[in-house]
């Protein structure tokens, strides 16, 4: 991989993550309250 092609990579893996980890939490609070 080219340098560019790794952050964008990177990046990419790090919104999916963040997608992930927003559902998980709003999963949590419709099942709380």
């Amino acid at each position: 991989y080219t340098p560019e092609q790794l952050v964008e990579k990177y990046s990419n893996l790090i919104f999916l993550f963040y997608l992930l980890i927003l559902m998980f939490i709003v999963g949590i609070a419709q099942y709380t309250y």
